[in-house]
């Protein structure tokens, strides 16, 4: 099958936003997992502070160690939670990929029936002028 010019740019455009549609998807992913992550972590970092900030008017110094060391152990936890949550995500956003490949290919079969709808009219149009 010969395919005119105007075919082989469409199908370099369709394959430059296959890639870069379900690129830019999977980039925009994995960055808002990320950031989540980030943001459990800095919140298990500010109550660590917060907590260990009121460590300062415990009195006794063997209180003060046994919640200094109770607050490190909260934010470990903390930490870790964060951590499972991120590699769930992360899971999740694997198993998501068939329907990212699914969405992204729909979109290249939208585009090309547009194109086609586009040009038949205009063909059509085209043709009612030469008739006249």
């Amino acid at each position: 099958m010969k395919c005119s010019g105007w075919r082989r740019i469409g199908i370099v455009l369709s394959v430059i936003w296959f890639v870069g549609f379900g690129g830019f998807l999977w980039i925009a992913s994995v960055n808002h997992n990320a950031g989540l992550y980030g943001l459990r972590l800095r919140m298990c970092d500010a109550i660590l502070d917060a907590d260990n900030e009121a460590l300062q008017h415990i009195t006794k110094q063997g209180d003060r160690a046994l919640k200094a060391f109770d607050n490190s152990m909260t934010r470990e936890k903390c930490g870790s939670d964060a951590e499972k949550v991120f590699l769930d995500r992360d899971e999740q956003l694997y198993r998501g990929i068939p329907i990212l490949l699914g969405v992204d290919f729909a979109t290249v079969i939208v585009g090309w029936l547009i194109v086609w709808v586009v040009i038949s009219i205009f063909r059509w149009i085209s043709r009612g002028f030469a008739s006249a």
